[in-house]
């Protein structure tokens, strides 16, 4: 008796059986012309069927049955749907088919299959898009963290670790010079912000409507697509550097450590739509090598790390909301930016083979390889791993 965990569960006209291998093809219909004089013109007269071929098997206690109902399941001439592990719900016919028993087998049968997919039509190719905003969770968690009764004392202190932060936005922004426009725009409205902290830090709206607007600017800078490879590697530096600088303050003065809270809690805020302009800028950019994304890459993953990282170490965030809900989408942004980058840019990572020998599973291997159980996602991506918990063989990874 086989082990039908080893194997996947597909369908064709409700009639179950399990898929081993699975191949999918097509192409063009293509015809040469030649010309007496030389040459040739190759013209495309449309798409060739998407063809299936699928090898598997059917078995266990209802074998003869189940036997049966596939058999009159593919005799049937018209189109049926096939359910298929691989490539989802599809209309098809079938072309032709085999099922093969052994005596040395007994209780199951390999299937072979050839299906033709019933329609083809050319469909262009759909962006890889990033579809997560944590934006309005980190300005809402900003209303319910900030706490504006300070002194006037502590206030300066908070007015000069933002300015200081205000600062180090303005040196990764650098590359709009050769757009005056929007870099005299941006530098306004960041002098206008400093302007509104160093007044009175009295109205926590007034300081997200700011932040908000100064969003708006760096969400400017990537729907014109001013973005490059090297100038969005500038940026991202900047904001990891931001981030890693902030998470290292503390203070052992309890007056001080409010103050720093609170800078804290401004900075984080603008970051997370700072980072939201870099990955959606992302979508357009591109890069020729592996290690130029790569920097890029580990900025935002380390600069997402710190984020949810304050979020954690902030108090007991299931006694507030705001924080929890922030923290959600900090985890589904991860998960999303990973699948994000995998998909677009797998072909700039340099994967190497690493063989696994006794089965684990997925998180136990990240953390042994990377101690980082956050890059679990990753491999899943990069292998097509459906099964987390049982991780064996040859699998594609990044180097550490």
């Amino acid at each position: 008796m086989f082990d039908i965990k080893k194997l996947n569960k597909s369908s064709f006209r409700g009639v179950p059986f399990y898929t081993k291998d699975d191949e999918l093809s097509g192409g063009q219909r293509l015809t040469d012309h030649s010309f007496i004089n030389g040459g040739t013109l190759t013209e495309s007269n449309g798409l060739k069927n998407n063809t299936f071929k699928i090898s598997g098997y059917i078995g266990g206690d209802n074998y003869l049955d189940q036997k049966q109902a596939l058999k009159q399941a593919l005799e049937d001439t018209t189109s049926g749907i096939l359910v298929d592990k691989f490539h989802g719900k599809v209309e098809v016919y079938v072309d032709s088919w085999s099922i093969k028993e052994s005596i040395s087998k007994i209780g199951m049968a390999a299937v072979e299959i050839t299906f033709k997919k019933a329609t083809n039509k050319l469909k262009k190719t759909k962006e890889i898009l990033y579809a997560v905003d944590v934006r309005p969770a980190a300005i809402e968690n900003f209303k319910q963290s900030y706490n504006p009764a300070i002194g006037a004392e502590l206030r300066k202190k908070i007015e000069s670790e933002i300015t200081q932060m205000w600062g180090k936005v303005e040196d990764g922004i650098k590359f709009l010079e050769d757009t005056r426009d929007f870099s005299q725009n941006i530098k306004s409205k960041v002098g206008a912000t400093i302007a509104t902290v160093k007044g009175a830090i009295i109205s926590v709206d007034s300081l997200a409507n700011e932040i908000v607007n100064i969003w708006s600017s760096f969400d400017e800078v990537t729907d014109l697509k001013l973005h490059n490879s090297s100038s969005l590697s500038n940026y991202t530096s900047s904001i990891r550097d931001i981030a890693v600088s902030t998470s290292l303050k503390t203070s052992n003065n309890y007056a001080e450590a409010k103050a720093l809270e609170a800078s804290k809690a401004y900075t984080y805020c603008t970051v997370v739509g700072m980072v939201h302009s870099a990955i959606k800028s992302l979508e357009y950019v591109e890069f020729s090598t592996g290690d130029d994304f790569g920097s890029v890459k580990d900025d935002i993953l380390t600069t997402m790390d710190i984020l949810e990282k304050e979020i954690v170490n902030s108090g007991d965030i299931n006694k507030i909301v705001s924080k929890q809900e922030l923290l959600n989408k900090y985890q589904e942004s991860r998960k999303e930016f990973i699948f994000f980058y995998t998909a677009k840019f797998s072909k700039l990572q340099n994967l190497s083979t690493d063989n696994i020998i006794a089965t684990t599973d997925i998180f136990q291997y990240t953390m042994n390889k990377y101690g980082d159980i956050g890059r679990a996602d990753e491999v899943l991506d990069n292998n097509s791993i459906v099964d987390p918990i049982f991780v064996s063989g040859n699998i594609e990874v990044l180097s550490r």
